[in-house]
């Protein structure tokens, strides 16, 4: 059976490490996982975000890479990303662009599609945009559940599902682990 996308898709966060948690859709399948991707005699941590293969082949709007990696600097600084089974090394610090003012919560981002997007981050809500127009909505969950947070994907979101989670996780990150404080520029 093949999804369509007639309005949001829904995913629930399980777990509330950002560097290793996995998502459910709806119907409790897996959709994607985070989980340590570390080489043997690799000093430095590699966490790899995985599209479940039986999901994907489901929902083929969901589009772009099937996998990024999140290569961690020396005592999990800031490192860079790759998407895919491409060698293009992404600074991470380039997709935790700060905002022009001053307090801006906002965090700006190149998709492989030249486009440019927007995270406005707080550590309870992240909202995606697109010229003003929401892609995607993550939240904490308040209640007592089984999830830590939802994530709401807009259709626009949908054939960038895995750029718009990789980005959204790279700023769970960057909150857990301090890379930035939120009222100043990203990392150099």
């Amino acid at each position: 059976m093949t999804t369509k996308i007639n309005g949001p898709w829904i995913l629930f966060q399980h777990g509330s490490d950002p560097q290793k948690h996995h998502y459910q859709d709806q119907e409790n399948n897996l959709a994607y996982k985070l989980e340590e991707f570390t080489q043997k005699d690799d000093p430095n941590r590699v966490i790899r975000l995985a599209r479940d293969v039986q999901w994907a082949q489901q929902r083929p709007t969901a589009m772009g890479p099937d996998n990024s990696y999140f290569y961690l600097g020396p005592e999990n600084n800031i490192g860079y990303l790759i998407y895919g089974s491409t060698s293009t090394r992404i600074p991470m610090s380039s997709m935790l662009r700060g905002g022009k003012k001053e307090g801006s919560v906002s965090r700006y981002w190149k998709g492989q599609n030249g486009s440019q997007y927007k995270w406005k981050v707080t550590p309870t809500r992240m909202e995606c945009l697109d010229n003003g127009r929401t892609l995607a909505l993550w939240e904490v969950n308040s209640s007592e559940s089984d999830h830590y947070s939802k994530l709401t994907l807009y259709p626009k979101a949908i054939p960038l599902i895995t750029e718009v989670l990789t980005t959204l996780i790279l700023n769970q990150m960057a909150l857990k682990l301090e890379w930035y404080p939120l009222d100043q520029d990203s990392p150099a």
